[in-house]
């Protein structure tokens, strides 16, 4: 069972208990929601690895899919996978040092990976005496990192506007 009230502390603290009943309450609220930091960390491990195998993903479309198509399929595969990363890490309360990580450090880990893997992919194009076409990787990385950071965005976007929203209405 978790306790989903955002606020809880400021709640507990606004009652006009005694402190014994503020700290037992805490205690209890507490109990319900255990730290997720080992979680955390192996499925952000979990994530690095899925991250490099979307990235090899990649390397046959390299191949049989014209530019524009190519672009678009990237920019899906980005998406769908920064939408992934947004709802799997929304669920651990993050301290500001795992906000940085899976808001900075994963996308650039994902564009890293792909990086690789058009240059990997460019490598056996070149090693088959130029048949297979060969792309430039950064347009192919941006594309992804931008689509990749989209839905993050978007969604941190329309919290930042709730939040506000309900800060406004509790002050009038």
């Amino acid at each position: 069972m978790r306790i989903k009230h955002p606020n809880w502390e400021e709640s507990i603290s606004s009652k006009n208990w005694d402190e014994v009943h503020k700290k037992r309450t805490r205690e209890i609220v507490e109990k319900f929601n255990p730290p997720k930091t080992p979680f955390f960390w192996l499925t952000l491990i979990l994530t690095v690895f899925i991250c490099i195998a979307l990235a090899l993903l990649i390397v046959p479309l390299l191949y049989f899919f014209s530019t524009p198509l190519l672009y678009f399929l990237i920019a899906g595969e980005g998406m769908i996978f920064g939408f992934w990363i947004y709802l799997l890490f929304q669920e651990y309360e993050l301290k500001v040092h795992h906000h940085i990580i899976t808001k900075v450090l994963l996308p650039l880990i994902a564009g890293i990976a792909v990086f690789v893997a058009v240059l990997f992919a460019n490598s056996i194009a070149h090693s088959i005496e130029n048949i297979l076409p060969s792309h430039d990787p950064l347009p192919i990385v941006l594309i992804y990192i931008v689509s990749f950071v989209f839905p993050m965005a978007i969604a941190e976007y329309k919290i930042r506007k709730r939040v506000a929203a309900e800060t406004s209405t509790k002050k009038a």
